[in-house]
């Protein structure tokens, strides 16, 4: 009797115990790199040394353990990964994303064939396009929306051909921004008239009064010059959202922040990579409080820097 396909997409977002899950385990013989010597050493040999700590690293400090499980069919081939994670500190592990790879011996979803030309294929909302150069060959990559799903496929030159596909779920900030941005022209309804009153707020409520203070008291990280181009761009990001909200236009208010925020990278890196932990967590509440006081709605935990920033 012959076994019933498993659907891909339908083992994302299921607990690593669902039956359907360890079903799919079980079919392919996959094997767990965390538990499997072996396999772990393999996957290390694969990456950087110094890439393979720091994630693992990142995970310890944002869930107090290790959250990565990763099934391989074939250490070496990497014919299918399945990725799992946990949600939250101590909750359970759940199929983040799935992968599978030329030579993966089941049916794959969306009408897809790994020897076919792929280059039409279009499913749900383009969300990511890019392509890579490596060793000379050239890879392609689309990502779509499809069903709460993030669909990417990868094809190389010459011959087009699915190599690649990766189904993972959509992280719920993901979904926000996405929300956001579907919605953003809507949003002219909602800004305020004028700025006048909150700028003036802006100005007494900014993190640099307490970044000069931390200087005074000794802090080296900090320095005239550092701090007077820190608010030479939030001075600017004053007058680019006035201009914007006098043009009634939310697009033009979300790229305002954009080049701030690009500009306080290029300055943080070249100033010692004086915004750190403390300084994040002072200056990003402050630049949300600036989009909120023109009018702009978003979801509450929604970051919208995030996608821009690197301090």
């Amino acid at each position: 009797m012959t076994e019933e396909n498993i659907n891909l997409p339908d083992l994302v977002g299921r607990c690593i115990d669902d039956p359907l899950v360890q079903e799919f385990i079980r079919r392919y013989s996959l094997i767990d790199y965390e538990e499997t010597e072996e396999a772990r050493r393999s996957w290390e040999a694969q990456c950087p040394g110094e890439f393979f700590e720091e994630a693992h690293t990142r995970n310890l400090e944002l869930f107090g353990g290790p959250i990565s499980v990763f099934y391989v069919l074939d250490p070496v081939k990497w014919i299918v990964d399945l990725h799992a994670k946990v949600r939250q500190r101590g909750g359970p592990l759940y199929v983040a994303h799935i992968i599978v790879r030329a030579g993966y011996p089941g049916p794959l979803p969306y009408g897809l064939e790994m020897g076919t030309d792929i280059r039409g294929f279009k499913i749900g909302r383009l969300l990511d396009k890019s392509k890579l150069t490596y060793d000379g060959a050239i890879s392609h990559s689309r990502s779509f929306f499809h069903d709460d799903l993030s669909v990417t496929v990868v094809f190389d030159e010459p011959s087009n051909h699915l190599s690649f596909l990766k189904i993972e779920a959509v992280d719920p900030a993901d979904m926000a921004r996405l929300r956001f941005y579907d919605g953003l022209d809507a949003q002219k309804a909602n800004l305020v008239p004028v700025l006048d009153a909150s700028i003036e707020q802006w100005r007494s409520a900014s993190p640099l009064h307490h970044w000069r203070q931390r200087m005074a008291e000794g802090d080296s990280a900090f320095s005239d010059a550092n701090l007077q181009l820190t608010a030479d761009e939030i001075n600017a990001l004053f007058a680019s959202v006035g201009q914007a909200v006098e043009k009634r236009s939310p697009k033009q208010i979300i790229n305002a922040l954009k080049k701030t925020v690009k500009n306080l990278n290029r300055l943080n890196r070249r100033n010692g990579h004086f915004i750190e932990t403390t300084e994040r967590e002072e200056l990003v509440p402050y630049l949300q409080m600036i989009l909120r006081d023109t009018g702009l709605q978003f979801e509450d935990g929604f970051d919208v820097t995030l996608e821009w920033r690197d301090w």
